[in-house]
């Protein structure tokens, strides 16, 4: 084990997993400030003695919510808690392990809360070209509707099922059948229209701010065959999906009034994985575009 000298390689035989010691409360947590602090301050600190792992598990478990406050009092310059932690937001994450990072999520103009869980990200050439968001839940079906009214979005794009693997991804947020309206706090939403696609559909909907009695149109692009965990179970599907998806936003984009660039919704349930890939694959194919539309330019 580490021992009071200046440096010592472990091996696999010196890393024993029974002396591995987790009595964090005998530690002297002001020596993290010193930013001079030594192999031997540091390794002095540790307590001879050791726990079996079963012992070390039940410690990281009951110490979990003061690891935050612990590492927070070690340095002047911690950052602020997360607002996804904040005790109000936590009902507004699908799940808990995946945190809503505060340098880029999306704030709701609200005095109460301006929280929901989802992210601006930038596509190629172009700042914050989509919105990547968690599948929506009933406690946040109104702030996602706030979401896509006050960003002025025109397309979302959805690639999860309502329920796989026998676990709900995603909540029916909006009117699935022509003709149906659905209303969340200030928000109606009206399925105008639907056009079905064999891996996929397209509902038209009509948003309605009720309070202020405007209306646009929104677009929801729904994919269906894209399990989680997997991949896709045709390429050419997704590429149509992909293609119908950015041919529906520039045309939308040119009838908005010149400078105004709203962002693309895309989610899954969780909001990173699907939704991730998604977005990288659609920035790949823009820029490929570009890339041949140059080269025949250069040709000519």
């Amino acid at each position: 084990m580490i021992q009071n000298t200046k440096s010592k390689i472990l091996t696999d035989a010196d890393y024993d997993i029974q002396s591995i010691s987790s009595e964090s409360d005998s530690l002297d947590w002001s020596i993290l400030n010193d930013s001079k602090i030594s192999a031997e301050t540091a390794s002095s600190s540790l307590p001879p003695s050791g726990i079996d792992l079963q012992d070390l598990a039940m410690r990281v478990k009951s110490r979990k919510g003061s690891i935050y406050h612990e590492l927070r009092i070690s340095g002047e310059n911690f950052p602020p808690e997360p607002s996804a932690t904040f005790a109000s937001n936590q009902c507004k994450n699908r799940y808990r392990d995946i945190p809503c990072l505060d340098h880029s999520r999306v704030r709701l103009n609200d005095e109460t809360s301006d929280y929901i869980h989802a992210n601006f990200m930038d596509g190629y050439k172009r700042t914050n070209a989509y919105i990547s968001a968690q599948g929506p839940l009933p406690e946040t079906f109104g702030d996602f509707w706030q979401m896509i009214w006050e960003q002025e979005v025109v397309v979302i794009v959805m690639i999860t099922r309502f329920e796989e693997r026998g676990k709900e991804k995603c909540r029916q947020y909006w009117p699935l059948e022509p003709g149906q309206s659905i209303g969340f706090g200030c928000f109606s939403a009206q399925n105008v229209h639907v056009e079905p696609f064999e891996a996929f559909q397209i509902s038209h909907l009509e948003l309605l701010n009720i309070e202020t009695e405007e209306s646009r149109k929104v677009f929801h692009f729904f994919y269906k065959s894209w399990p989680d965990y997997d991949v896709p179970k045709s390429a050419s599907s997704l590429l149509d999906f992909c293609a119908q998806v950015n041919k529906k936003q520039e045309s939308l984009l040119e009838m908005l009034s010149e400078g105004t660039q709203p962002p693309m919704v895309v989610h899954c349930s969780a909001g990173i994985g699907r939704t991730g890939t998604f977005c990288t694959m659609d920035i790949c194919i823009s820029r490929s575009v570009v890339l041949w539309i140059l080269k025949r330019q250069c040709d000519t």
